[in-house]
Parts: C-alpha cells; structure tokens; sequence
C-alpha cells in the first residue's frame, strides 16, 4: 500500500507539477498576446506619431513659404509706397516753387500797378467798391 501511496503521491505531485506547468504556458501565453498587442499597440501610435510629424513638418514649410512670400510683399510694397512718396514729395517741391515764381510776379505786377498814377487811382476805386458791397450786404 505504500508503495501505491508513494505513487499516488509522485501521481498527485506530477499532476500539480503539469497544472502548474499549464498555468505557466498559459500565463506566458496571456503575457505573450499581451506583448505582442502591446507592440502591436506601440507600432501603430509610432506610425501615427510619424505621420503627425510629416504633417506637421508640411506644414511648417508651407508656413514658413507664406511668411516669406508675405514679407516679400510688405517689402515690395513699403518700397512703392516709399518711391511714390518721394515723387510725390518731389511734385509738391516743384509745385511750390512755381506758385512761389507766380506770386513774386503777381507782386511785382501789383506794385509796379500801384506805382503808377492810373493804377493807384484803379486800385482806390475798386477798394471803394468793395466798402460799398459790404455795406450794402450788411
């Protein structure tokens, strides 16, 4: 009998030593699959993480491409308003001048009016005048 119960026992242990063994399998089976979807988990969001980077990387160029076609602009423009201001300012000095030009003439034709004998006795009659316009308007 104790030859059946040593084997009953080496029976029983050899049993619990292949459930064990199973479980082992098994567990390592789940942390296998766990594994593996976990990789399979980290190879997508690296994949989507690349894909995010290209996109952004696009992005940035065609950005950074506005910005620079943008400053382009600004500078073409400022330079245009710069140039037409300059004429402008050279067409405002020329205008000057020749109303300057005109006005010493206008002057000198006044004075050289109001020197002589008819021309003062014109200027004091259209002054007249205009003291009776007033007068009457009032």
């Amino acid at each position: 009998m104790r030859n059946n119960m040593s084997e009953v026992k080496s029976f029983d242990e050899t049993v619990v030593r292949a459930t064990e063994s199973l479980q082992i399998q098994r567990n390592d089976d789940k942390s296998e699959k766990e594994v593996n979807q976990l990789l399979k988990d980290y190879r997508h969001e690296n994949l989507v993480l690349r894909e995010t980077v290209v996109r952004l990387q696009k992005e940035l160029k065609e950005t950074l491409t506005h910005q620079l076609e943008a400053k382009e602009v600004e500078e073409k423009f400022i330079q245009d308003v710069e140039k037409r201001y300059r004429t402008y300012k050279l067409e405002q000095e020329e205008n000057q001048e020749k109303l300057k030009k005109k006005h010493d003439q206008l002057l000198q034709r006044y004075n050289a009016l109001k020197r002589s004998k008819l021309g003062h006795l014109t200027l004091k009659y259209w002054d007249f005048r205009k003291k009776l316009r007033t007068r009457v308007s009032k």
